[in-house]
């Protein structure tokens, strides 16, 4: 993960009024610094901001950057924990994160589905890629399920549904 533990306050990466921001509230606790883009960044990360700025509001502050992204910074306990302890064990997060994986399968394979004009039985299709492939694809980019539309389209011609 693209995480910055931050321990001076010269290395932040962010806006000056972000900064000011977390000069308002920092209590001399860990800070973690985080972002991502549409070009840079990590899923993870994406879905971390989410999960602090619904879970922990009080912990987080974040702005909007270019690109569809976010900057934020997570201090007091819950960034210590984070810090202390393996990510996905973190509270719920785990969990968080496995159902945000499996709604951007769910986005990606109907889509493509969808787009696709030679599938005939599009419903058909869709459910044998979540049940056959939910999971296969590993890379999960902050835009998104990142696979081969020429696999799936071999895979669905073998199993059928593409003529």
């Amino acid at each position: 993960m693209n995480t910055l533990f931050i321990t001076e306050k010269s290395m932040f990466f962010a806006s000056e009024s972000l900064k000011n921001e977390l000069n308002e509230v920092y209590n001399g606790s860990d800070i973690i610094n985080i972002a991502y883009t549409d070009y840079g960044g990590t899923f993870v990360g994406k879905c971390l901001i989410e999960y602090v700025s619904s879970q922990f509001p009080d912990s987080i502050i974040k702005e909007n950057t270019s690109w569809s992204g976010e900057n934020a910074f997570i201090f007091g306990e819950i960034a210590n924990e984070i810090i202390k302890d393996d990510i996905f064990c973190f509270y719920d997060f785990g969990d968080f994160y496995c159902e945000k994986c499996y709604k951007e399968e769910e986005i990606a394979f109907r889509d493509f589905v969808n787009s696709n004009e030679n599938i005939k039985d599009k419903d058909g299709a869709f459910d044998y890629l979540i049940e056959n492939y939910s999971g296969y694809y590993f890379r999960i980019e902050t835009t998104g399920l990142d696979f081969s539309e020429s696999d799936l389209i071999q895979k669905l011609e073998t199993a059928g549904f593409i003529n």
